[in-house]
């Protein structure tokens, strides 16, 4: 049985900035709906400190590091296989949760057990 609720997944190519205000987001949201979240970020080859910035600002994140962009698909991809939460959450860098995200994620399916993927807007 899982003991983390959610793994999400962001990744990032040379957007620092916006991938730290994503785990912001996530974090605060996880933390509010007290709900036990890993974050993985798959970096694609950043050439502009991406990897050193997200670490200052969140050191207990785990940062997948390629050495070249393997495109979103197999970052992604790389990112699944590491994942030990119940839900994934695919989420772009330049999104921010808002509160209840995740709660409402879960609760979407939570005794649905046909549905398989859910998206947002």
């Amino acid at each position: 049985m899982n003991t983390l609720d959610f793994s999400v997944i962001l990744v990032n190519w040379n957007t620092a900035d916006l991938t730290c205000r994503a785990i912001d987001s996530v974090l605060e949201d996880a933390n509010h709906s007290n709900l036990a979240t890993e974050v993985l970020v798959v970096d694609n080859g950043s050439t502009e400190g991406s990897v050193e910035a997200i670490r200052a600002n969140h050191p207990g994140i785990e940062i997948l590091e390629n050495t070249l962009n393997l495109g979103f698909a197999r970052a992604v991809n790389r990112a699944v296989w590491k994942a030990t939460g119940e839900f994934i959450l695919l989420l772009n860098t330049d999104a921010i949760l808002r509160p209840g995200a995740l709660a409402a994620f879960k609760s979407a399916f939570d005794g649905e057990p046909q549905i398989g993927i859910a998206g947002g807007a």
